[in-house]
């Protein structure tokens, strides 16, 4: 019985910085359509000094509709050319990151296999979605607490670019 006490009492208080941003995110829930336009908005800003924002003149981009006027629905391939240079060490060709710590590859199951770029400002976006999942699962299936899990990945050595 101390032991449950224990338990959520720290979890209670390791959990309240992330419950304050889940309240934030449930709060932006309620207006998605003005927090995906400032989210576009930021990362134009963020990345119109590169070659492909400039390329598709994200200086000029005020609105959705600039950017759909500028920037094509295209497939993969479309950006591929970009994401060689990157590989090749010119992050600044598609991202306004200065270092790229891993290509996440896709599985390839529709063509050939893809390279999504993984920088720290992708890590922090990626971290902060699974703590908001991580923490709801956790209040939504109290009994999974605390309880050991298996976390697959892949093999890290699989693939090295020439950066």
């Amino acid at each position: 019985m101390l032991r449950i006490a224990f338990v959520r009492t720290v979890g209670k208080l390791i959990g309240w910085p992330i419950r304050r941003r889940l309240w934030a995110f449930y709060r932006d829930c309620e207006n998605p359509q003005a927090i995906q336009e400032e989210i576009l908005r930021q990362t134009i800003a963020l990345q119109s000094d590169t070659q492909f924002g400039r390329d598709h003149g994200f200086a000029g981009i005020r609105n959705v509709a600039d950017f759909r006027r500028q920037v094509p629905v295209a497939p993969y391939e479309y950006v591929q050319p970009y994401i060689e240079k990157v590989q090749k060490g010119n992050t600044q060709a598609l991202l306004a990151d200065d270092a790229v710590h891993m290509f996440a590859l896709t599985s390839g199951t529709t063509a050939a296999r893809k390279f999504i770029p993984v920088t720290s400002r992708y890590l922090a976006h990626y971290r902060r979605g699974w703590n908001l999942w991580g923490l709801k699962a956790m209040r939504d299936h109290r009994d999974v607490s605390l309880r050991p899990i298996v976390q697959l990945v892949g093999d890290p050595e699989e693939f090295h670019t020439e950066a």
